[in-house]
């Protein structure tokens, strides 16, 4: 569903442009950093201490019971089923592709305002369980997340020569985030199951770059630039992008 809202906003924003004179389209891509990944590992490693400490607490409380007694038996069970019991997880999320376009108009070559639409998908994580350090497989999750977002914005330009300019852009508007996830098991009928939950939130984004015109009509741009997002999805990005004069 995040897909086909990008493709028709690109696809609107393209219009768009071509309803003004002398727009501008730059169609991107790029890399840009998350900060995801922390957070999951410290929830793993503080569920983990959370699990040693029941798992040492049931021991140490088995010992003062009568032994023969059927409380006795099941706090020590308890116990040895969780000793040696750990939450693990891989997979990077923190590394995530954007894709985009920006769309600008007007007759001042230098001071163009616009409008940006962008898509972006983390990596996969994976969080397991394991007893003695064998994975168990009766369940695993996978969690991905992804933002879509529509930000009016401004470029401003300084030509250093004909072909070649220096630009700083500015883009704030909304973005809708999705939070996936997935449940995978040996056990079939788990291995479908997927949740999502959405928020809309603020978005920005902020950027410095080069553009190199090969011909009046059609350059190649670099930025580099900041998206400081509420929550894990600010970060750093890194785009190239194709610009084409209407």
């Amino acid at each position: 569903m995040k897909r086909l809202s990008f493709l028709v906003l690109l696809v609107l924003s393209v219009f768009a442009t071509n309803v003004f004179a002398e727009g501008e389209v730059d169609v991107w891509g790029g890399y840009t950093r998350l900060d995801f990944d922390r957070k999951i590992d410290k929830q793993v490693d503080n569920t983990n201490d959370f699990l040693k400490k029941v798992s040492d607490g049931m021991f140490e409380m088995s010992k003062f019971l009568d032994p023969d007694s059927e409380f006795a038996k099941i706090t020590k069970a308890g116990a040895d089923s969780l000793d040696g019991f750990k939450i693990n997880s891989n997979g990077k999320m923190d590394n995530a592709f954007a894709v985009g376009v920006d769309c600008f108009f007007g007759g001042d070559e230098n001071v163009k305002p616009g409008f940006r639409v962008a898509y972006l998908q983390s990596g996969k994580r994976k969080t397991f369980m394991s007893k003695n350090g064998i994975f168990i497989d009766d369940i695993y999750l996978f969690t991905r997340v992804s933002l879509a977002s529509i930000m009016p914005g401004i470029r401003l330009s300084y030509d250093v020569s004909e072909e070649f300019s220096l630009n700083g852009k500015l883009f704030a508007g909304i973005a809708v985030a999705d939070n996936n996830f997935k449940l995978g098991s040996k056990h079939e009928s788990l291995d479908k199951f997927e949740i999502s939950s959405s928020r809309t939130a603020f978005a920005m984004d902020t950027s410095v770059g080069a553009q190199y015109l090969f011909t009046k009509k059609f350059g190649l741009g670099l930025d580099l630039g900041y998206r400081p997002f509420p929550s894990d999805f600010s970060g750093f990005t890194a785009k190239l992008g194709l610009n084409f004069k209407i």
